[in-house]
């Protein structure tokens, strides 16, 4: 846009040029110089001194009440997906399942998940981002009564294949709420991503946590069918009330982000980068978690105490996540993290063998035990960065902070998570009968560490 402005006194002509990134450019012919000045976007707060940490009582109700309501069914939604972990290979041993498919019953819901995650995100600005996080809602929660039923179907094949095939769509319910859910946060609280990210992280965490005590407490009270009726019959409900107060996101009809293809954005070293780390992260995790039973069973430890290994790394998680998330909008220190994340991860990896590299420690309760530790930290230091990151990556290919942008990132996101999820059981039980899960896990974080340093100056 170029407009000429005239001073009635002098005739003195000057040019305002609206510029392609945004910035409005006055030319004044009399004084021979240009003056850039750039539109200040509201949503962006790019001054380390505006930075304030983000605080529940100063927010508007509106956005209370998405923050509450989004927490719940981040809850509710992870504790009904692992509410059948107690019970169900047990259970479906005895309808005739082999130890393999019972694995794919749990790797697929993930791999739906990476496959479905993209499309939805690309999709869900028209579609409309209410609809499809009350639709995820109402999916997995009817799924989860549907699942509650399998047990009264015949044995074999057909129980195998009602399993996947309910699996494969409660999974599609859940990537479209998952990814609604954080295009949800991403719009509504732009300055504080990583914070309210970790936030959300932290309620799903108690969710994996507490689904399986309750799965097992319900399944001991009532029989397989009582976990599934119970947590589905609840989600139903919360949709219900979602459906109230859940408000609509506006939809800003770029035509610019409908027409570039998802691949796009993988023009971003910084948001590939970050979807790596996401994935390894993940993929990592679900290693140690398809390989401790069998590797604490050979120190003779008893189930329970399995149990309470297990809370270690979920307490520490629960702990470390809202710091992270903290240090990443208030004090912008997502590279530092990502870099001390992976630190972390590498000391994780050799105490959890323990290594060969470390000889003089021996596999222990309290060696494994301070590798849990470890885990959880470096799993809760790399989510809430990672997703910044992403979407800076998004803002320097010139996406507008929108969402648009946000649904298109949010999808990427939990498509590395489920990737990371799918492949690390599979990885794992692999990789344990050749030996070499550990050195694995460490040749990647080595390799990790090297890069973020490399690269450290990018990640901002």
């Amino acid at each position: 846009m170029d407009l000429r402005l005239h001073d009635d006194s002098e005739s003195i002509p000057i040019i305002i040029e609206m510029t392609n990134n945004g910035s409005i450019q006055i030319e004044d012919s009399c004084l021979g110089h240009d003056q850039t000045v750039r539109e200040q976007d509201p949503n962006q707060n790019n001054d380390p001194g505006n930075r304030q940490t983000f605080k529940f009582s100063k927010i508007s109700n509106r956005k209370k009440i998405v923050l509450i309501f989004c927490g719940l069914a981040n809850f509710m939604t992870t504790c009904a997906k692992a509410l059948l972990i107690p019970f169900f290979p047990v259970k479906a041993a005895r309808k005739g399942m082999g130890i393999f498919m019972i694995g794919f019953v749990f790797s697929v819901y993930q791999l739906v998940v990476f496959m479905a995650s993209p499309v939805i995100g690309k999709y869900m600005t028209r579609i409309g981002v209410k609809f499809v996080y009350l639709s995820g809602v109402f999916v997995g929660g009817s799924c989860a009564i549907l699942f509650g039923t399998l047990d009264k179907g015949p044995d074999g094949i057909c129980f195998i294949v009602m399993s996947i095939l309910v699996r494969c769509v409660e999974a599609l319910g859940f990537a479209a709420f998952m990814t609604a859910s954080m295009t949800l946060i991403s719009s509504e609280f732009p300055n504080h991503v990583g914070s309210v990210l970790a936030l959300l992280k932290t309620c799903s965490g108690i969710g994996l946590m507490i689904g399986p005590i309750i799965g097992g407490f319900l399944y001991d009270l009532g029989g397989y069918g009582l976990p599934f009726y119970t947590l589905g019959v609840v989600n139903l409900l919360f949709g219900v009330v979602f459906w109230k107060f859940i408000p609509n996101v506006k939809h800003d009809n770029n035509k610019t982000v409908h027409n570039k293809s998802i691949f796009h954005l993988f023009r971003s070293f910084l948001l590939v980068f970050s979807m790596c780390v996401v994935f390894l992260v993940l993929a990592e995790l679900n290693v140690m978690f398809s390989t401790l039973a069998i590797h604490l069973n050979q120190l003779d430890i008893s189930a329970s105490n399995i149990g309470f290994m297990n809370a270690i790394l979920a307490l520490v998680y629960i702990v470390t996540t809202p710091v992270a998330g903290y240090l990443t909008d208030v004090k912008n220190l997502p590279s530092t993290l990502i870099i001390i994340g992976q630190f972390v991860g590498f000391l994780f990896c050799l105490l959890n063998g323990p290594s060969h590299f470390i000889p003089f420690i021996k596999a222990s309760v309290w060696s494994i035990g301070v590798a849990l530790f470890l885990c959880g930290v470096y799993f809760g230091c790399l989510l809430a960065p990672a997703m910044k990151c992403m979407v800076n990556g998004a803002l320097q290919l010139g996406y507008e902070r929108n969402a648009d942008t946000c649904a298109l990132v949010s999808g990427l996101f939990n498509s590395a998570f489920a990737l990371g999820g799918f492949v690390g059981p599979i990885a794992g039980g692999a990789m344990i009968q050749e030996r070499t899960c550990i050195r694995l896990c460490i040749t990647v974080s080595r390799s990790l560490i090297c890069f973020s340093i490399r690269r450290g100056n990018f990640i901002h």
